[in-house]
């Protein structure tokens, strides 16, 4: 074998072994799923809550997250997630306050598939609260027209937003590769961000309204504001119906 390709051979082996190790950080630390089919098994727990409370903070990683409008006047958050996981509903001071997160190690991550699909659904006794604010990576987001609040703030990595409670402050909500959706509803003001996903603002009136898409797209109709921003880099941006008063 020649000089030279014993160093391109010696380059290739080291190329391997460093994406085989980015590939095993990132799980470590990103959770991901990759390599084998895995079925979790599930719980469904409810976690019934007394007292009052007027914001709400949410930290989670996979969880499809559902709020509804309770039909009895009771709140309660039910879970249902993979026996592996970990999770809390309490109300602190003026705050409820729920967590959830896979409590496996990193090298139970190791799969392809996972069919365990973890899901929070809150059910809230009123109608109005004050903020909310979501931390969450891959799961979906749903907010109904029934609920309204004085701020909102979500940010997730994957997921999708879909968006209809009222804001009487600020709406502001960022995705990175997942989609927005914010419909039928009034805001104090909008700030939605996307960097590969698409922004979606139907039958909407606020403020002002910044829309930042960096490759994706955005989709504005029947929407009346003060004042419009859009910002982006190769992205789209369609507009129909669209008022600025400003």
């Amino acid at each position: 074998m020649s000089k030279a390709a014993k160093i391109w051979l010696i380059i290739a082996v080291c190329l391997t072994l460093i994406g085989i190790a980015v590939v095993a950080l990132s799980i470590a630390l990103g959770g991901s799923d990759m390599f084998i089919v895995k079925k979790t098994d599930k719980k469904t727990v409810t976690v019934p809550l007394t007292g009052s409370f007027r914001d709400i903070r949410i930290d989670s990683q996979t969880e499809d997250i559902r709020f509804v409008l309770s039909d009895d006047g009771s709140c309660r958050v039910v879970f249902e997630e993979p026996e592996t996981a970990e999770f809390s509903a309490v109300i602190t001071g003026d705050i409820l306050e729920i967590r959830a997160g896979q409590t496996d190690r990193w090298y139970e991550r190791l799969v392809l598939f996972n069919f365990s699909d973890p899901k929070i659904t809150v059910f809230l006794p009123q109608a109005e609260y004050g903020s909310l604010n979501i931390k969450e990576s891959t799961g979906d987001i749903l907010l109904p027209g029934e609920l309204s609040f004085d701020g909102i703030g979500i940010t997730v990595s994957t997921g999708d937003i879909d968006c209809a409670s009222s804001v009487r402050e600020r709406l502001r909500l960022k995705t990175s590769t997942g989609d927005i959706l914010v419909r039928d509803l009034t805001a104090g003001s909008l700030d939605l961000a996307v960097s590969t996903g698409k922004v979606e603002v139907r039958s909407v009136r606020c403020g002002k309204a910044e829309i930042s898409v960096t490759t994706g797209k955005a989709v504005l109709s029947e929407v009346v504001c003060t004042e419009l921003i859009s910002d982006g880099s190769t992205g789209s941006i369609t507009l129909e119906d669209v008022t600025a008063s400003g």
